[in-house]
């Protein structure tokens, strides 16, 4: 409240405290909900990549990809991969084989994203994850170490948003 003497704002987004404010208000229960909104409407979606595949991409074979995809430079999706409508993959991300990305799902560059995981609608992952490596599992016999293979996955729901480098 102190700010609103001072500010050289020429509107602020405010609860609905009934309070003197000297430049136009926007009254809102939720303000920062409000904000978002308002952000969304003034600026839209920052920074959308263009549709299409860029040339430096490769795909594997049986790529099956969802209308409206972006994927961009460096790009590498391996065969049997499912990419859903509208999902965008930035550059220098890797793709494994037999992987699902929902559609309207974001991936930032150089994620790498393993064979067989499976990732929801309308998710993000931010730069630099990695999902769905394996999980160093060693046998050991007294003398030899013996990697165990790694037949998991990684199933991510609708909605998730992970963050940069985990």
């Amino acid at each position: 409240e102190g700010f609103l003497e001072s500010t050289q704002a020429s509107a602020v987004i405010m609860d609905e405290r009934d309070i003197d404010v000297p430049v136009a208000v926007i009254r809102n229960p939720n303000p920062y909900l409000a904000f978002q909104r308002a952000m969304k409407i003034l600026y839209g979606d920052l920074y959308l990549p263009p549709k299409g595949i860029h040339p430096t991409a490769v795909l594997g074979r049986n790529v099956k990809l969802g209308a409206d995809v972006s994927i961009g430079p460096y790009v590498v999706v391996e065969s049997g991969t499912r990419i859903g409508d509208r999902a965008i993959i930035r550059a220098g991300t890797y793709v494994g084989a037999d992987t699902v990305i929902g559609a309207d799902t974001q991936i930032y560059p150089n994620v790498v994203i393993r064979e067989r995981v499976r990732i929801g609608s309308e998710c993000i992952i931010h730069a630099g994850a990695i999902i769905g490596d394996d999980g160093f599992g060693i046998a050991k016999d007294g003398v030899e170490n013996h990697k165990i293979p790694q037949i998991g996955t990684v199933v991510i729901g609708n909605a998730v948003e992970i963050g940069s480098n985990t």
